[in-house]
C-alpha cells in the first residue's frame, strides 16, 4: 500500500480541525502540523530529519513544526522527498502561508496609511 499523501485526501490538520469545529487556523500552523505528523509517521527524531535535509540547527525544525517560522521553499521540497509526501502537498500550504501573510502585511499598511492621514479609525470595506 502507498503511504504517500496524496492531495485533497490528506489535509489532516485542517480535516481535524474541521471535524473539533475549529476554522481558519493560518496555513504556516497547518503547514507544521503536517510536517510534524509526516515525521512522526516515518519514526524519525526531529535531529534526524535535519540532518537527512542537511539543515544545521534542529531549533529551525522546531519552529517550523510549531507554525513559528515558515520553511524556505528548499526545505519544504525537501520534506516532501524526504518524507514521502506527494509532490506539492506541503508546498501548496507553503503557498497558502504567503498568500496569508501578504494580505496581512497589505492590511497593516492600509491601517498605517489611514491612521497617517489623520483617521484614527481604520477602514471599512475596500
Amino acid at each position: 500500500m502507498d503511504d504517500k499523501i496524496r492531495p485533497g485526501v490528506s489535509d489532516e490538520g485542517e480535516a481535524l480541525a474541521e471535524a473539533h469545529g475549529v476554522t481558519g487556523i493560518p496555513k504556516q500552523i497547518l503547514l507544521g502540523i503536517e510536517l510534524r505528523t509526516l515525521r512522526q509517521r516515518q519514526g524519525l527524531s526531529q535531529r534526524r530529519l535535519v540532518r537527512l535535509l542537511g539543515m544545521t540547527a534542529h531549533s529551525n525544525l522546531v519552529d517550523y513544526e510549531n507554525g513559528r517560522r515558515l520553511p524556505p521553499r528548499d526545505i519544504v521540497r525537501a520534506c516532501e522527498k524526504v518524507l514521502g509526501a506527494s509532490p506539492g502537498h506541503l508546498e501548496r500550504l507553503h503557498d497558502g502561508a504567503l498568500v496569508e501573510h501578504a494580505c496581512r502585511q497589505r492590511e497593516d499598511l492600509i491601517k498605517q496609511a489611514h491612521l497617517q492621514q489623520g483617521n484614527p479609525r481604520p477602514p471599512t470595506g475596500r
